[in-house]
C-alpha cells in the first residue's frame, strides 16, 4: 500500500510539474553553449514586442492586406493574429473545447486555415473557417512547435520523449517520417522550416536552453548545420515559439522573462544562406 501511495504521489508530482507553457521541466534557462563550427551563424535582434497574451507556437501569414503572425494561447484557449506593422493583436479565434493545451499552430493544410496540437492529447485540430476537423497527431502529446510546408503539403513538428528528441514530418492519414536529433540538451519547444541551399532547413529551440539548433533536409535525412546562442535578452526565463517569414526573410521568436511576461522578437540570422524566393505560396488566414 505504501508503495502504491508513493507511486501515486510521484505521478501527481510529475503532472503538476508541467507548467502553463507545456514545459515538462520548468526551471532556470541553461546558458548557451554553441558547438564548434557555429561561429558562422550570427543572430541579430531587430524588434521586440510584448503581445499581452501567452505567445506559443508561431507561424507566418499574409492575408492579402498585410503581414501577420499567428500564435496559440493555451491560457485563454485561443489563437491570435498579430500585426507586425502595428505591433498589436488584430483578430482572435476560440479553439475547440477539447483543445485546452495548444502549443503548436501551423498554417494549413492546403485549403484550410490553421492547425493546432495539444500537449494533453494526441489530436490535431484543423479549422476550415467554418468547422473543425480532427486528425491523429503522430507525435502524440509530446509535440510542441509545428509548421506546415505549403510547397510539399507536409507538417513538421518538434517532440521530446524523455531524453529522445524527434522531428516529425508527416501528412495526416498518409504516414510520417521521424528524425532523431542529439544536439538539443533539453525539451524542445519551437520549430521553424525555411528554404536553404535549394531545399529546406529546420531550426529548433528548447524551453530551458538558450540555443537554437539548425539542420538541413535533403529529402531523406536531417543533417546538423550548427548551433547558435539565442540573442541576449533581459531576464530570459523560457524559450518558446519559432517561425520564419518568407516575405521579410527574418525569423520570429517568442519567449518569457522572469516575471512570466511574453515577448515576441524579430531576428535576422546570417550564415544559413536563406533563399526566400524559393519558398513558394504565402500562407493565408482569417
Amino acid at each position: 500500500m505504501r508503495f502504491v501511495l508513493c507511486a501515486i504521489m510521484f505521478l501527481a508530482g510529475v503532472a503538476v510539474a508541467i507548467d502553463a507553457d507545456g514545459n515538462l521541466y520548468p526551471g532556470t534557462v541553461i546558458p548557451a553553449h554553441p558547438d564548434p563550427g557555429s561561429d558562422a551563424l550570427t543572430i541579430t535582434v531587430l524588434t521586440t514586442w510584448q503581445t499581452g497574451f501567452q505567445t506559443l507556437g508561431l507561424d507566418w501569414f499574409n492575408n492579402g492586406s498585410g503581414d501577420y503572425l499567428v500564435f496559440s494561447d493555451a491560457t485563454n484557449d485561443q489563437v491570435h493574429l498579430f500585426s507586425v506593422a502595428s505591433g498589436t493583436v488584430t483578430d482572435t479565434k476560440d479553439l475547440m473545447d477539447t483543445n485546452v493545451s495548444a502549443f503548436g499552430v501551423a498554417g494549413g493544410p492546403n485549403g484550410q486555415m490553421f492547425t493546432t496540437n495539444d500537449w494533453t492529447n494526441s489530436t490535431l485540430y484543423i479549422w476550415s473557417g467554418s468547422i473543425w476537423s480532427l486528425e491523429t497527431n503522430p507525435a502524440g502529446s509530446n509535440g510542441r512547435g509545428m509548421e506546415f510546408n505549403v510547397a510539399s503539403g507536409n507538417y513538421w513538428e518538434a517532440a521530446t520523449s524523455g531524453s529522445t528528441k524527434t522531428i516529425y514530418r508527416f501528412t495526416p492519414g498518409a504516414g510520417s517520417s521521424t528524425y532523431t536529433i542529439t544536439q538539443p540538451a533539453t525539451q524542445m519547444s519551437g520549430i521553424a522550416v525555411f528554404p536553404y541551399a535549394g531545399n529546406l532547413a529546420v531550426m529548433v529551440g528548447c524551453y530551458n536552453t538558450a540555443n537554437f539548433y539548425f539542420y538541413s533536409y535533403n529529402g531523406s535525412a536531417l543533417t546538423w548545420i550548427g548551433t547558435a546562442p539565442c540573442p541576449t535578452v533581459s531576464g530570459l526565463s523560457s524559450s518558446l515559439g519559432l517561425c520564419y517569414s518568407p516575405t521579410r526573410d527574418t525569423f520570429f521568436w517568442s519567449w518569457t522573462d522572469a516575471s512570466s511576461v511574453a515577448h515576441l522578437t524579430e531576428l535576422e540570422i546570417n550564415g544559413v544562406s536563406l533563399q526566400s524566393t524559393t519558398w513558394g505560396e504565402i500562407k493565408t488566414l482569417f
